[in-house]
């Protein structure tokens, strides 16, 4: 059995570009849909899964003075949502 699945495969990139909020995230994931049906391209979407209790150390969660741990706080999503992207 070949995975011609994966052949041409364009992964396109969520993150956390729907800064928490699951209304934009299913946007983002709606328009990517018409531009990949559009133009008729093999694509999926990646998202990034993170146990925000367990990714940043207790001792740095209130630092909102680094970047990447703020932005990493605000826009964390509960399961419950990320399924509804899924």
């Amino acid at each position: 059995m070949t995975d011609t699945i994966f052949e041409n495969l364009f992964v396109l990139e969520l993150a956390n570009n729907h800064w928490g909020k699951i209304e934009r995230g299913i946007k983002i994931i709606r328009d990517f849909a018409r531009v990949v049906k559009f133009n008729n391209v093999n694509a999926a979407i990646k998202l990034q899964f993170r146990d925000v209790d367990n990714f940043v150390h207790p001792d740095f969660r209130d630092r909102a003075d680094i970047r990447y741990i703020k932005k990493t706080i605000d826009t964390h999503m509960q399961w419950d949502q990320l399924r509804l992207m899924v």
